[in-house]
């Protein structure tokens, strides 16, 4: 992976400082050199070009299967017709191609397509991401999380299972992993997935009850997004591959968040959403606690109008699920009751305005206070990339949100409350393992604490009966810093 970490934060803007200051590679170069190879698409020849990084492995990259599928769609499509073919990157698996990125010159009705929209219209396969040709079963099983949650629950966590209060434990919250946020291609999900494993190192060492990722897991919208097809699946099985390495004893469940689902979900990203995670809102229990977890992106949609008439349905499902599973709090008599989701009810206060992190003040008012009413004590979220923690006015009840195992912002000096709760109040966005990091939980029968570790401080190890907290270890937390090369 090469040391692409350093102790100092990498910051936003820094990146393209620093790869401003490497020696000029191919700015100085001509895009577009010379003819190499050429194909024949509908019997005529065009040329075949590639970044001269790349030019030793175009025949690779012609011969391929999936390309070569790609290419016959092509030429039975007789909405447009290609003139050039110019691979900007392709990157090998040993011997195998792995992912290529390439351009295309085209026209259509003898006109050349210099709208994007259009071009991606007629166009929808330009992007193409192939696996190797020979893949064992370790390196497909590493793209594939054990488990995600199922008909609104999670396998082996049912109230059957761990509805009985035994003794203290504790879980690790997460949030925002978003792979793909740091930006800069391969290269950055190459230093966001050191990251994590840095994270999925310390859950393996410390072993918690469960962990649980409280949405944002990538970065790319699952529909109109900007990024690149073969992206977008290297953001999902980074992800993937990095989490998979959970050790089998501890659960690991996901929260759907914004980018997740979509700012604007419909019937089409749910159903993605739930082939790549799951459900989207379920309940789960351990050691006599019971956990809801909420799709928040169902309200938070519903502030802005024109919103789709299978939002209102999404919402109407999932809050007749919500009533029915506080009805049956009532009987189950658990010890706790933790509310999980992505987006915060509030940040700072109950009254706060309403802003881009958190609820509309109707709708945060009205979901607290059935909660509440239940017996709920914490509400654990995500999404403000920022550590945070407000009660309401009596102090029964709780707002936690957790800062990001990815990216995280400072925020804005100077910012006023209202400025802080959206996206003016953003400061500078930080990656580094200092800033980094998820929160530990301890739950024993009469109260409920928390602490924010970052992945440069964390404890040796946990105990959950305690009241007091661990100081952080330097050997340890080092220790798997170094493995990462961080």
């Amino acid at each position: 992976m090469g040391s692409a970490f350093k102790k100092e934060p990498l910051v936003a803007g820094a990146v393209d400082e620093a790869r401003a200051a490497e020696p000029p590679k191919l700015a100085e170069r001509s895009r577009q050199p010379d003819p190499e190879k050429t194909v024949n698409f509908r019997e005529s020849p065009i040329p075949v070009t590639a970044e001269p990084g790349c030019a030793e492995h175009v025949q690779k990259a012609l011969d391929c299967p999936k390309f070569k599928m790609w290419y016959q769609r092509a030429e039975k499509d007789k909405h447009f017709e290609v003139e050039t073919i110019h691979f900007q990157s392709i990157d090998m698996f040993g011997p195998k191609v792995g992912f290529l990125k390439f351009k295309l010159t085209v026209k259509a009705g003898g006109k050349g397509l210099e709208d994007k929209g259009k071009l991606n219209e007629v166009c929808q396969d330009l992007w193409v991401t192939m696996k190797p040709e020979s893949v064992d079963a370790s390196d497909t099983k590493e793209l594939v999380l054990k488990q995600v949650p199922n008909n609104r629950t999670y396998k082996g966590l049912e109230y059957e299972n761990q509805g009985i209060w035994k003794k203290p434990f504790f879980f690790v919250q997460m949030a925002d992993t978003q792979f793909g946020m740091l930006g800069g291609g391969r290269r950055g999900l190459e230093e966001e997935e050191a990251m994590c494993n840095v994270a999925v190192d310390h859950i393996n060492r410390l072993k918690p009850a469960f962990a649980i990722v409280c949405g944002d897991m990538t970065n790319s919208y699952p529909e109109n997004s900007s990024t690149p097809l073969y992206l977008q699946h290297a953001e999902k099985d980074a992800f993937k591959r990095v989490f998979s390495r959970v050790d089998e004893s501890i659960p690991l469940l996901c929260v759907c968040g914004n980018h997740d689902i979509g700012d604007r979900p419909n019937s089409k990203t749910l159903n993605i959403y739930k082939k790549r995670w799951g459900d989207d809102y379920y309940s789960f229990w351990f050691g006599g606690v019971k956990f809801l977890v909420i799709n928040t992106q169902v309200y938070k949609a519903l502030e802005k109008e024109p919103y789709a008439e299978d939002l209102l349905r999404m919402r109407k499902a999932q809050d007749e699920w919500l009533e029915k599973e506080l009805k049956a709090t009532e009987e189950e008599n658990p010890a706790h009751l933790v509310i999980l989701s992505h987006i915060p009810p509030y940040i700072e206060a109950p009254d706060e305005e309403d802003g881009y992190f958190n609820l509309k003040s109707t709708t945060r008012q009205e979901l607290v206070t059935k909660c509440k009413a239940k017996g709920a004590s914490k509400w654990l979220c995500g999404h403000y990339h920022r550590n945070s923690c407000a009660c309401d006015a009596d102090g029964k009840f709780e707002v936690v949100v957790t800062g990001a195992v990815g990216c995280n912002f400072k925020t804005r000096p100077g910012s006023n409350r209202k400025a802080r709760l959206g996206l003016a109040g953003e400061g500078q966005m930080f990656f580094t393992p200092e800033m980094s990091g998820f929160r530990i939980v301890k739950i024993r029968q009469d109260s409920i604490d928390h602490q924010f570790y970052c992945l440069s401080d964390m404890p040796a190890n946990v105990d959950a009966s305690a009241p007091r907290w661990e100081e952080s270890s330097d050997s340890v937390s080092n220790k798997v810093l170094r493995k990462w090369r961080m």
